[in-house]
């Protein structure tokens, strides 16, 4: 037994050794914790959520609260992706003057952008106001609101990012949404009344407040010392070819993970779309581990490659793909078999949605199993041929969801999502071999 702490102790040492293998390490053993953390969390709130809501204004709280992703992704018009290409290559490179004046006119784009969003979703609503329910009209009113403020959060997160601030910008990720739904659970379960699709829609925009102020101060003091302040620069046309591209893949992603709920809402209704949205959400729980391995392995992508150290490279790729998929493999297995179980806690009209569950979950292990294969696309100047990639798996989503919910409702949604992301998967897979000589799969094949 007492081998046990030296071969422990040095496998630990060995580790520190590699600067690639440690800093992925490190970072990787909290962000999984908080992420698993806050996955389960929320995966709590919403269990009371949809019995004080029921099941009618569940599904409509859900179905705005795609929307508000949706618009949060389109104010951003891919500029906090670039940034976490620009902002470690421009520390990494000692041209902090530079990153002041990409950080600057991040912002006021981000917040043009969102403002102007805003506004059209208000005058949206206000001519359908006729076709809609007043609750649904009310839920989407206080989204387009709240949209400024998610459209900063989620600037200001990727910026820590990029920052290698990966705990920090986890802890608010993954905690303020279930934090603030869940006081809103509380409160009305004290008085004896029912939640409204509004008022958790208030809920989390206070979220997004509180947020934006806590990532504010984060940033402040991050960037005080590292960046400074710069001028207009002849690198925006740059900045804007970049973001450009990663607003175009952002946006087919986008597709492919919110046309299916959207769609379904607009041909079955939006109860069969909030039982198919909760199954959805069941299945991202395996997937915890992806985003934050993402996380960690973005900004260095953009360090390792601009210093052209390939063979790193090629180890922080192996490192994330096999730790992705150990833990979404291991997850997804326990998915598949209590799924079933878990969807009835819900309520018993939610057990129908377990065979969507079952193909998304399956959809997950694959993703798990490619690794960061379109984060060593995106950050490694292959930004242009992995937005054809999203546009081609984008179409056959749509093209799958018209064709197959009409007649088979949330499994024909399950069957469209999964298919577009095997699709791109596998094909930037055999791409990143291709140009980059790296493997990101957890598993090494034969070369293509």
């Amino acid at each position: 037994m007492s081998s046990i702490p030296a071969s422990l102790t040095a496998w630990v040492r060995r580790l520190r050794e590699d600067e690639i293998s440690w800093t992925f390490a490190r970072n990787a053993s909290g962000a999984f914790v908080i992420g698993g953390l806050g996955q389960l969390a929320g995966f709590l709130v919403l269990l009371p959520l949809a019995h004080l809501m029921g099941v009618e204004s569940y599904g409509i709280y859900l179905y705005v609260a795609a929307w508000l992703q949706v618009a949060t992704m389109l104010a951003g018009m891919g500029i906090p992706n670039a940034a976490q290409r620009f902002v470690p290559e421009y520390l990494a490179t000692g041209r902090e003057a530079e990153c002041g004046s990409f950080l600057g006119w991040a912002n006021r784009r981000v917040l043009a952008n969102s403002l102007l969003l805003s506004a059209a979703g208000l005058l949206t609503l206000g001519l359908l106001h006729s076709r809609i329910s007043p609750e649904t009209l009310w839920t989407g009113v206080i989204a387009a609101l709240a949209l400024p403020l998610a459209s900063g959060v989620m600037l200001r997160s990727r910026l820590l990012l990029a920052l290698k601030e990966t705990l920090r910008a986890k802890l608010v990720d993954s905690f303020r949404m279930p934090l603030a739904v869940g006081a809103a659970v509380l409160i009305f379960w004290m008085a004896d009344a029912r939640l409204s699709a509004a008022a958790a829609m208030v809920a989390q925009a206070a979220s997004a407040l509180l947020a934006l102020v806590v990532l504010g101060a984060w940033l402040r003091r991050g960037l005080h010392s590292a960046v400074s302040p710069g001028r207009r620069s002849e690198a925006r046309k740059l900045w804007r070819g970049v973001a450009g591209s990663l607003f175009f893949i952002g946006a087919m992603g986008m597709i492919m993970s919110q046309a299916d709920t959207l769609m379904l809402g607009a041909m079955r209704g939006t109860t069969e779309a909030g039982i198919y949205r909760t199954a959805s959400r069941l299945a991202m729980l395996p997937a915890f581990g992806l985003s934050a391995a993402n996380t960690i392995t973005a900004p260095l992508i953009s360090e390792l490659y601009s210093q052209g150290r390939m063979a790193d490279l090629q180890r922080l790729a192996t490192l994330s793909a096999r730790a992705l998929f150990g833990l979404i493999s291991g997850a997804g297995l326990c998915l598949l078999l209590a799924g079933k179980f878990v969807l009835g806690l819900f309520g018993p009209a939610f057990t129908t949605g377990y065979l969507a569950l079952a193909f998304l979950t399956i959809g997950q292990m694959v993703n798990g199993f490619c690794g960061p294969v379109a984060l060593l696309m995106t950050l490694t100047g292959g930004h242009d041929t992995a937005a054809r990639v999203f546009l081609a798996a984008a179409a056959l989503n749509i093209l799958l969801n018209s064709i197959l919910i009409p007649s088979h409702g949330g499994i024909g949604a399950a069957v469209s999502t999964t298919s577009s992301l095997v699709l791109w998967n596998v094909v930037l897979v055999v791409l990143v071999q291709r140009r980059l000589n790296i493997q990101s799969v957890a598993i090494a094949m034969l070369r293509v």
